[in-house]
């Protein structure tokens, strides 16, 4: 046979342990010892963690990748290979991180892709014209 046992709380109890909590509020010292001793309450406490400020940073390879990009029309394409690595790196640091910068690493993955396929078209028609010239017979021979 189970016997069950129910305890009414006494008026006094419950503003006991109000004001014990209460005094424990106030002398808390810093954010996490709010959280600790919220943590029971719905949400456990996380309203009170604190939320960073402002915008997040922005992804130093994707700058480097969207300068590369940029700087390919004054090296001639040297620097299109850097932002094409750049800017593939920089996208995958950003999903993982979730830091901003996806817009400068696309810029520079664009611009690099763009100018390495310029220089193919331009090499393929180089040697196009080569293998074309050099197959003709020689005129009034």
């Amino acid at each position: 046979m189970r016997c069950s046992r129910t305890v009414t709380p006494r008026a006094g109890s419950a503003r006991n342990e109000y004001d014990t909590l209460l005094s424990q509020v106030y002398a808390a010292r810093t954010v996490g010892d709010l959280a600790a001793m919220t943590s029971q309450l719905p949400g456990g406490g996380a309203a009170l963690l604190p939320v960073p400020a402002g915008p997040p940073k922005t992804n130093s390879r994707a700058v480097a990748a969207m300068i590369c990009g940029v700087a390919e029309f004054f090296t001639l394409g040297l620097t299109s290979i850097p932002a094409v690595i750049l800017g593939h790196t920089a996208r995958k640091e950003i999903r993982q991180t979730g830091e901003a910068g996806d817009g400068l690493a696309m810029t520079g993955l664009v611009l690099g892709w763009v100018v390495i396929g310029l220089w193919l078209l331009f090499w393929a028609v180089l040697v196009g014209m080569y293998v074309a010239y050099s197959h003709t017979p020689p005129a009034g021979g």
